[in-house]
Formats: structure tokens, C-alpha cells, sequence
């Protein structure tokens, strides 16, 4: 998790045009391997498990670890992220848009995005903020861990 803010620091996301098509895939990218990382952590999966390119982002999953590491986010919030809207013809969540991207890359997909991303781009950024409650988590448990008999 802490090379997600490495990563984005590394694509200089922040001189990207604000809410641009490309700083949502940057920051829609961080903001999937932090939900993968919280339901890993949550379910004491190992990190290869956890991040496998296979493995998706599990909503139920996510807004459940999200809420017992008091994470700032709102199931809302996780929702407009992670909504798994295929069968909509114009969905609205990050993950349906970012997903068709590569399916069907051209003007209307970019145009797509362009429309949503200045009420996803905050969401993806609150997010990945998140960070250090996570980080903060994995010392709890790794304290507790270590004083158990």
C-alpha cells in the first residue's frame, strides 16, 4: 500500500489537468489495489492472493473491511467506486467505466469518463487517503499478534 502514493507521485498525477480522463485511471488504479489490500489485510490473506490479477474488487467485501478499520469513506462513496454496472448501457461507477476502457477504447469511452470523472476523481483521492488508517490497522494487529501466548 505505501507504494501507492509512490506510484501516483511517480506518474505526477497531481500535474495531470484536474479531473482529466488520465488522472482518473491513475488514481482509479490506486484506489483498486488499496480495496484489494483492505479485504486481504481484513481476511488474513497472503499479498500474492490478495493482489492476484485475477482477483477483482469484491464490493461486499470491501465496504465491510473498509467499515471495521473505520476507514473515512462512505458505502456511497465505495459504491460510486466499486458498482459493478455491466449490464448498463451508461454506467456511472468507476470500475464499470474504467473496465470498458480498454474493450472498447475510442472517443465516446473517453468522453464517458470525461463526464464522470469530476465526481469520481474526489472520491478515488479521499480514498486512497485512507492509507495510514490501514497502515495503522496493520500495527494493531501485528501488536496483538505478538502478545498473544
Amino acid at each position: 500500500m505505501e507504494d501507492i502514493p509512490l506510484a501516483l507521485a511517480k506518474f505526477d498525477v497531481t500535474a495531470l489537468p484536474a479531473n482529466s480522463p488520465a488522472q482518473f485511471v491513475v488514481y482509479y488504479f490506486g484506489a483498486e489495489k488499496l480495496a484489494k489490500a483492505i479485504v486481504g489485510i481484513d481476511l488474513n490473506q497472503p499479498a500474492p492472493g490478495a493482489f492476484h490479477q485475477r482477483m477483482g474488487v469484491r464490493l461486499p467485501e470491501t465496504k465491510s473491511s473498509a467499515r471495521k478499520m473505520k476507514l473515512t469513506i462512505s458505502e456511497a462513496e465505495l459504491d460510486a467506486l466499486f458498482e459493478h454496472q455491466s449490464r448498463l448501457p451508461l454506467p456511472s461507477s468507476a470500475i464499470t467505466i474504467r473496465n470498458r476502457l480498454p474493450h472498447d477504447f475510442g472517443p465516446t469511452q473517453v468522453s464517458h469518463i470525461r463526464q464522470h470523472a469530476p465526481r469520481l476523481v474526489p472520491i478515488m483521492v479521499k480514498f486512497i487517503g485512507n492509507i495510514e488508517l490501514v497502515l495503522q490497522h496493520l500495527r494493531t494487529l501485528w501488536t496483538a499478534s505478538q502478545t498473544r501466548p
